[in-house]
């Protein structure tokens, strides 16, 4: 099951607007857009989706008007549709929805002092809550003296399994992670053989404990009663350091009796055992993550039968501090849904971290896909940013794993022929052709300078053959760029900026420097050789790099839409024109 299509209908800045792309489970989904663009308003309508319908505020309808009425529609693969507005949520029958973004929210204290009345303002962390609704506080009871007096004469030989319902992990493992079918002890099946052998143990009551285990041991009585006893016995004795295998099943009877026995206590004290570990957990996570843990301890607490982490005042930790702890508990609140597929929608959470948080954030986004995965359910983190991850050298995750979607529609189309134009330019007998004549400024060019040969033998567009055919070509596909006409092929645009940039400082520079600028590799060292040389020039020239060195030295197979998304911003487009007026 995917995501085909997910429609949203009078959100805040949103009218109605489609994310027409396949989104896919258990993968990073990543949703470009630049600012401005409406990320936010797509990250609300998900957080107010609740169990009966949209509840959206006025701040957050579309022109503040609740009469533009709300509505998220999602579409998936295999022909199912559900959807939520003010009235319906049919959304929850397929997913939760979780949703990590800003927690800060605004606070104020008010001090009264001789008739006046002094405000002061703050800004607070709204409290996590990670668990909505936790289990009755139900424990587990154990009586070793019940349980031998129900065995029967040979009781010396039972183990006392009492320190296992102090190990909350085993139980989590023996009643969830085993594929035990507890329903299997109640039929006869099991009862009838189980009843025979504790009658042929109980006639060796003469016998010390010790005779009667190795008796147990050798004619091996407990071997095929029960698939789901051999299970239990196992883990037993992984868990109690048994030494006998014949201990181990007794120990998986008497833990099986006192199943019984508690009755349906039993699965109300194994939901609140889980909801223990589960806050033995968080509490270890915030502790790894708490880079002020002298200053504060930060534990979840119980409040309203609820589990929820109450954070300090947020000018008491840094932004950094606070955005990743934050975050990591958010995603601890997705982890934690009980059951069924899940949306995690995370709102450029991440934009402004340093590289070390980004390492963390990634590393917390890959835990949780690997959990909903182990327990058979689907999760899909959609990751909402301005930040091309195909652009930053801290961005980790494994890039066949990765699904980058470029929400802003672009003209930009990156032609055949400059593609493999780009992808021959370290080709023998090609590179210095290109790299001089193509790719960087080398001074005015003749109508003559021609390598059809060269062109031919590689299967390159012919016509190019000139370079100054070529020039021409970029120049066109600049002025469409810049006047907003038809497509244009984005990487024809960086050439001729870098080109430009390069003829601009080819003038400035002393002439008797000229030409061993010509002869410097690279426009960065262009850069540098000409400012050693006396040339001034504004900062643009260096900035500009930044959209026009990658593509022009690794070319990948759908540029179009990063490099067109950085290309159409309106500060980049006006740096561009500056350098031809």
């Amino acid at each position: 099951m995917k995501i085909r299509k997910i429609k949203i209908h009078n959100v805040k800045g949103i009218s109605e607007y489609c994310v027409d792309a396949l989104l896919l489970p258990n993968r990073p989904n990543i949703l470009v857009a630049p600012n401005g663009f409406g990320k936010s308003s797509i990250a609300t309508a998900f957080a107010s989706i609740a169990s009966g319908g949209i509840n959206l505020s006025e701040d957050d309808a579309h022109n503040n008007d609740l009469a533009n009425l709300p509505r998220v529609e999602i579409e998936l693969t295999d022909g199912r549709n559900v959807y939520a507005d003010n009235q319906t949520n049919t959304i929850k029958n397929l997913f939760h929805i979780c949703v990590a973004h800003n927690a800060l929210k605004p606070g104020a204290t008010a001090k009264h002092f001789s008739g006046r009345t002094l405000v002061k303002t703050y800004m607070d962390i709204k409290p996590t809550i990670l668990i909505q609704t936790i289990p009755q506080k139900v424990e587990f009871r154990y009586n070793h003296t019940a349980l031998k007096t129900q065995f029967g004469a040979s009781a010396k030989v039972l183990p006392n399994i009492a320190s296992l319902y102090r190990d909350l992990n085993a139980i989590v493992q023996i009643e969830e992670k085993a594929n035990i079918r507890f329903h299997e002890f109640n039929l006869g099946r099991y009862n009838t053989p189980i009843n025979e052998i504790k009658e042929r143990i109980n006639n060796l009551s003469r016998q010390t404990a010790a005779s009667i285990i190795n008796q147990i041991e050798e004619e091996q009585m407990f071997i095929g009663v029960s698939q789901e006893l051999d299970k239990l016995q196992h883990v037993l004795k992984d868990t109690l350091h048994f030494e006998t295998d014949a201990e181990a099943y007794l120990g998986a009877w008497l833990y099986v009796e006192n199943r019984k026995a508690m009755g349906s206590d039993n699965r109300k004290a194994v939901e609140y055992t889980k909801f223990l570990v589960k806050k033995a957990y968080i509490d270890k996570t915030l502790d790894n993550i708490n880079p002020v843990k002298e200053r504060f301890k930060i534990v979840s607490e119980i409040k309203d039968r609820t589990l929820r982490i109450q954070w300090p005042r947020a000018n008491q930790l840094s932004g950094g501090q606070r955005d990743s702890m934050v975050f990591i508990s958010q995603l601890m609140e997705c982890e934690f849904q009980q059951s069924g597929d899940c949306i995690l929608v995370i709102d450029e959470f991440f934009d402004y971290l340093d590289d070390a948080n980004i390492v963390a954030f990634q590393y917390y986004i890959s835990t949780i896909i690997a959990n909903f995965k182990e327990t058979g359910r689907l999760i899909f983190p959609i990751l909402l940013t301005h930040l091309d991850p195909n652009y930053l050298k801290h961005f980790c995750f494994n890039e066949t794993r990765l699904n980058v979607i470029y929400l802003q529609e672009t003209k930009a189309r990156i032609t055949k022929p400059m593609r493999e134009l780009v992808e021959s330019r370290e080709k023998a007998g090609l590179k210095d052709v290109l790299d001089k004549y193509y790719f960087h400024y080398s001074g005015a060019l003749s109508e003559e300078l021609i390598f059809r040969d060269e062109f031919k033998q590689n299967g390159l567009n012919e016509a190019w053959a000139k370079p100054i055919v070529f020039h021409k070509k970029i120049n066109r596909e600049l002025r469409s760029y810049v006047y907003n006409e038809d497509a244009y092929d984005p990487v024809a645009v960086c050439l001729a900026v870098r080109i430009r940039i390069e003829e601009l400082i080819y003038t400035l520079i002393r002439e008797d420097k000229k030409l061993e600028l010509i002869n410097t590799h690279g426009t960065t060292e262009k850069l540098h050789f000409a400012m050693k040389n006396g040339v001034c020039f504004p900062e643009t020239y260096f900035l500009l790099g930044i959209v026009y060195n990658h593509p022009l030295h690794e070319i990948s197979e759908n540029m179009d839409k990063p490099l067109g998304m950085k290309l159409d911003n309106n500060t980049i487009k006006n740096m561009i024109m500056k350098l031809w007026v």
